[in-house]
């Protein structure tokens, strides 16, 4: 996961380090005890490209060369994101309320 997790010296006199992270939206500080919140996004592509058969044969190649060149200019990570993108946040209970309020689940 892509938390940013930090070590926070609570104490110098008992050296005690607690863990603590950061909410992705707000930059508040968790504490690890504290209750925060894993979200997940994934995105993944509806509709595949597929050539179409009552094309010519001029036309098809045409098209598979189009493509062509659009793959040569992403990179294998731009092309695996427009098929399937995942993100995972961190966030703090009133940023939850935030992302349930956007997205209309609350």
């Amino acid at each position: 996961m892509d938390r940013k997790l930090h070590l926070r010296l609570v104490s110098n006199k008992d050296r005690i380090e607690i863990p603590w992270i950061i909410c992705h939206i707000c930059d508040c500080e968790i504490i690890d005890t504290e209750p925060y919140f894993d979200v997940k996004l994934e995105i993944i592509s509806g509709k595949t490209r597929v050539l179409d058969h009552t094309k010519t044969l001029p036309q098809i190649e045409e098209d598979i060369a189009i493509l062509t060149d659009e793959l040569e200019n992403k990179t294998s990570k731009e092309l695996e994101e427009e098929v399937r993108l995942e993100r995972r946040f961190c966030v703090c209970p009133e940023c939850r309320k935030k992302v349930l309020k956007m997205l209309d689940c609350e």
